[in-house]
C-alpha cells in the first residue's frame, strides 16, 4: 500500500510557480519526445487516494520568502526534507526544513515529527530542542560521532548548523563545538555526508548555490539580467556572482576541518551548485561526489584513493547536456537504469519535457540517453525539479518518478530493466506541489511520497481549497482527495497489480 504525503515544505527549487519571469536563468537543451505508452498486453495499475492529513497530525506551514510579489531569487529555492528514525524505534520520523521571510521580523522554525505508527504523526519539535536556525535550505543525515544516534546538518542562506542527537529524544546545537561554524555568512543548499577517506567516519560534503548579497542585489527590472521577453523578473542565477563546494574532514571524533583546498574540491567561484549526490561510480572502492548545478556546467568530483579529488566532469561526459550546454540542475539521482550493474545518473530538465540519463560505461565515463525517456506535457514547457528512483511495482526494475509543479502532478515512468520506459498516469493530477523525498514511513515495504507545497501560491491554492473544502475531487482511475487544513495534503494511494 502506497502512501502520499502533501505537506508545506518544498524542495529545493528555482522557478516560481505562480512568477515565472525569470526562468532567463536557466539553461538546456534537447527536443520533446513523445510519451510511450505501455506494452501490449500490460494494464496499468489502479490507484485511490484517501486524505487522511489531519487523522496523521501533518499540519506544519513552510515558509519560504514573500507569500506573493518575490523579489529575490532566495525567496524562491524553497526548502528539503529530511526521514530518518532519530530515536531508534524502528519507524522513520519526518524533518522539515523552513526559511523566511525579508521583511517579517517573526521567527520560523523548522518541524520534527515523531512517528507515532499507524500513519500517526507527534509534532516534537519544542520537544526535541529544535530552534529557529536562520534561513533553511536542505538537509543531510549522519551519525557524526559513530555513537548510534543520527544527527542532522542544515544547510542555510546565512550559517549552516549541525544538531547533534543526544540520544535522548532531544537535539543540542554543536555547530561550533564541531568545527563547522563559517566564519562569513553563505548560501549553502545541497549537503551529503561520506566517508571519502574510508577511516570509519563520516565527512561532509557542502553545496553552495549564489554568493548572494541581498543589499548588493539588483530588483527585478533594474538590469539586462533581470528583464525576461521584456518582463521585470528577479535576477537570478546568472547575473549573480557564482560559488563553489566545500569538503569537512572528520577527525575520528566528530569534530571537523575544513579540507577542500587540500583535497582539490574548492575551484573557482563560476558555479550554482544545487545538489550533491554521492556514488563509487567507477566502482574503484572510493565514494565519488557529483553536484548537479543550475545553469552551469555540473560537477563530478572523482575520488582518488581517498587521497584528493579530481573534477572530471567534462571528460566523463556529464558535464553538459547532448547538446554541450548547461544544464538547470536540481534534482538528481543514480540508480542502475539497464540493469548492467552499474550505477548511472539521471537528472530531469527544466524546460524539456525529457529526464537525461546519463549511462555508465564502466570505464569512468558515461554516455546520454534522452529518446527513450518520455516524459511529456501536450507541449507545455515543464518546469521539472525533483525526480526519484524507485521500484513502484516490486518488478525488480528500477523506475522514476517526476516531480513538476506546472503539469500539476508526478509522473510515473515504469522501467522494463533495459533502460526504457513507459508513462503511467499521473499521481495527483490537480496541485501544484513538488515531491521533495520517498520513503516507507509505516514499514509496509512500500514507497511512500513527501510532497511540498510552494508558498508564494499560498493563497491562491488555499482559496481554492477553500472552496473545495466540502468536495471530494475524483478521477476513476487516477485519485480521489479532498484538501486539509493548512494546506497540507496526506493521500494514500491503493495500487492493484498489474
Amino acid at each position: 500500500m502506497f502512501h502520499v504525503i502533501f505537506c508545506c515544505a518544498a524542495a529545493l527549487s528555482f522557478l516560481s510557480l505562480c512568477e515565472r519571469g525569470h526562468a532567463q536563468g536557466a539553461a538546456t537543451g534537447g527536443k520533446a519526445v513523445p510519451a510511450k505508452p505501455l506494452p501490449p498486453g500490460m494494464k496499468a495499475p489502479t490507484v485511490q487516494y484517501q486524505d487522511i492529513a489531519a487523522q496523521a497530525g501533518l499540519v506544519g506551514v513552510n515558509v519560504s520568502g514573500a507569500e506573493h510579489g518575490k523579489q529575490y531569487i532566495v525567496e524562491t529555492t524553497g526548502t528539503g526534507v529530511a526521514i530518518f528514525d532519530y530515536d531508534n524505534d524502528g519507524l522513520p520520523d519526518i524533518f522539515f526544513v523552513n526559511a523566511g521571510r525579508l521583511q517579517d521580523a517573526g521567527e520560523t522554525t523548522h518541524f520534527l515529527y515523531h512517528n507515532l505508527g499507524n500513519l500517526k504523526f507527534e509534532d516534537v519539535t519544542k520537544k526535541a530542542g529544535i530552534a529557529h536556525t536562520g534561513w533553511g535550505q536542505g538537509v543531510c543525515v549522519g551519525d557524526v560521532d559513530n555513537d548510534g544516534h543520527p544527527d542532522l546538518f542544515i544547510t542555510q542562506w546565512g550559517r549552516n548548523v549541525l544538531y547533534r542527537n543526544q540520544g535522548n529524544g532531544t537535539f543540542q546545537d554543536e555547530t561550533k563545538a564541531r568545527g563547522l561554524l563559517q566564519s562569513t555568512p553563505r548560501w549553502s543548499t545541497g549537503c551529503a555526508f561520506l566517508d571519502f577517506n574510508r577511516d570509519g567516519y563520516l565527512d561532509l560534503m557542502v553545496v553552495h548555490y549564489v554568493d548572494f548579497d541581498l543589499a548588493q542585489t539588483p530588483r527585478p527590472g533594474d538590469n539586462s539580467q533581470c528583464i525576461w521577453k521584456g518582463i521585470p523578473v528577479m535576477c537570478g542565477p546568472r547575473g549573480l556572482p557564482g560559488e563553489t563546494v566545500s569538503l569537512y574532514q572528520n577527525d575520528g571524533h566528530g569534530r571537523f576541518a575544513d579540507v577542500s583546498d587540500e583535497l582539490h574540491i574548492t575551484g573557482p567561484k563560476n558555479y550554482y551548485g544545487f545538489t550533491a549526490l554521492t556514488g563509487d561510480f567507477d566502482n574503484d572502492g572510493w565514494p565519488d561526489v557529483y553536484v548537479a548545478c543550475d545553469s552551469t556546467a555540473n560537477l563530478y568530483y572523482h575520488n582518488v584513493g581517498g587521497k584528493k579529488f579530481e573534477q572530471i566532469a567534462l571528460s566523463a561526459g556529464i558535464a553538459y547536456n547532448e547538446d554541450g550546454r548547461e544544464q538547470a540542475g536540481m534534482g538528481v539521482t543514480a540508480a542502475d537504469f539497464n540493469g548492467d550493474g552499474k550505477p548511472d545518473i539521471a537528472l530531469p530538465g527544466y524546460f524539456s519535457p525529457s529526464i537525461r540519463i546519463f549511462f555508465n560505461n564502466g570505464s569512468g565515463g558515461f554516455g546520454q540517453q534522452i529518446a527513450d525517456i518520455p516524459y511529456s506535457s501536450q507541449g507545455q514547457s515543464l518546469f521539472n525539479r525533483t525526480l526519484f528512483a524507485v521500484d513502484v511495482n516490486h518488478d525488480g526494475n528500477v523506475d522514476m518518478l517526476v516531480s513538476s509543479p506546472n503539469s500539476k502532478g508526478v509522473q510515473v515512468l515504469l522501467g522494463n530493466g533495459s533502460g526504457g520506459f513507459s508513462q503511467l498516469p499521473q499521481i495527483n493530477p490537480s496541485t501544484n506541489l513538488a515531491l521533495i523525498s520517498v520513503a516507507d514511513v509505516n514499514n509496509d515495504l512500500m514507497p511512500d511520497l513527501i510532497f511540498g507545497g510552494y508558498n508564494y501560491c499560498r493563497n491562491r491554492r488555499h482559496k481554492r481549497f477553500h472552496q473545495h473544502r466540502s468536495r471530494r475531487l475524483r478521477d476513476d482511475k487516477i485519485a480521489r482527495w479532498n484538501p486539509c487544513r493548512r494546506n497540507c495534503l496526506k493521500l494514500r494511494p491503493y495500487p492493484q497489480k498489474c
